[in-house]
Formats: C-alpha cells, structure tokens, sequence
C-alpha cells in the first residue's frame, strides 16, 4: 500500500506493519538522509473519511516521533524534508516511543504511517502547525533578547573603562583593543559555564 524513495537508494515497499492501521519503514544510514518522498503504491486506496499521518523517529538526542504531514486519496504522495524534522519540537504520535534506536555504522531511523479518520489527521496537522509557529516566535523573542543583552552588556563593560580613554591626534576617543579581547574573553567563559547567562533576567 506506501512506498518511500530516498535520493540515491532503491524504492522501499518493504513497510512493516506494527499495529493495526500503523507501518513502519526502517531508514539505515538516517544522517545521511535529506529529503524522502512518501507514497500510496496505488493497490490500495484509503477507505472513504481515511487519511495517514506521516511521522519520523531520529533517535538523536532525544529519541521520539515527529509529525511530518499526511498522506490522502487526493494527496497520494509528498516529498518530506528530513534536515527540520531531526531538530523539530517534539509533537504527540500515534507510534509512542517502542521503535527505533541506534544501529552501528550510522544512525537507524523509522519513518511511521498512521491510517486515521481525516478529521484526526486535519486536528494533528493544525496543532503541529501551531507548535512549530509557537517554537519560531520564542527563537526570535529568545534571539532578540540575546542580542540586546550582549550589546547593553558590551557597552556597560567598556564604559567602566571611560577613564582609561586614548585620546587620537585628531582628539578622538577610543579604547584599546585589549578592552574588547577582555570582554570577549570574560563573556565566553561566562556563556561556557551558564549557557543560559543572556537569557536570565
């Protein structure tokens, strides 16, 4: 019933089936994987209101399944992108934690299909949505306060030295560079020992 092509290998139809109305193909060598297209081999439509989940196992770092997207009648293939999916926030699945782990000579991954009514895949769907757009948004609130925080951090280090000013022949005023190398170097060890330093309040 699916089929999965990963670029450069053979087409897999070889899906093992876990549960009823849920399969498993296995991906050897997974680090190596970018994209995957999924696909309905056309023996087997879905029954009338059916549709599948699509769903990806990395068991690096934390092992888990992602929502991928889904497959339908009128939807009967789609090309995933792999690269995202190893570092996506985590999402609810329908696979558990069971499958997958890793295998010698490289990362072993699982791609997991979910035959559910599309009223339930629709629902997954829009909720995986919202925590990918929830994840963004908090990166970039995260990102900005990061960035404001080294620069205010930055400035009230070298004011502290605005006693100790060069002064240019054209009366300009500067630091010397081992200000900023003693900054930098104070800040890295800092971030190195509390990866959270910027963030704090």
């Amino acid at each position: 019933m699916f089929g999965c092509i990963v670029a450069g290998r053979l087409v897999q139809t070889n899906v093992n089936q876990v549960d009823t109305n849920k399969y498993v193909f296995e991906l050897p060598q997974a680090q190596d994987i970018n994209h995957i297209v999924v696909f309905l081999t056309g023996t087997m439509p879905f029954p009338d209101g059916y549709a599948a989940t699509v769903h990806f196992y990395w068991p690096q770092p934390t092992p888990d399944w992602r929502l991928l997207g889904m497959l339908s009648n009128d939807k009967p293939s789609a090309i995933f992108k792999l690269a995202n999916a190893k570092s996506m926030p985590n999402n609810d699945s329908p696979f558990g934690g069971a499958f997958g782990g890793p295998m010698m000579g490289g990362v072993s991954a699982e791609l997991g299909i979910s035959i559910e009514p599309i009223d339930q895949v629709m629902a997954q769907l829009q909720s995986s949505e919202t925590v990918v757009a929830s994840s963004k948004a908090s990166t970039m609130a995260n990102a900005e306060k990061i960035t404001t925080k080294v620069i205010e951090n930055l400035y009230n280090y070298c004011s502290s030295f605005s006693d100790k000013l060069l002064t240019n022949a054209q009366g300009e005023q500067f630091f010397p560079l081992k200000v900023i190398q003693d900054w930098y170097n104070n800040t890295l060890r800092k971030v190195r020992n509390n990866p959270n330093y910027f963030l704090k309040d």
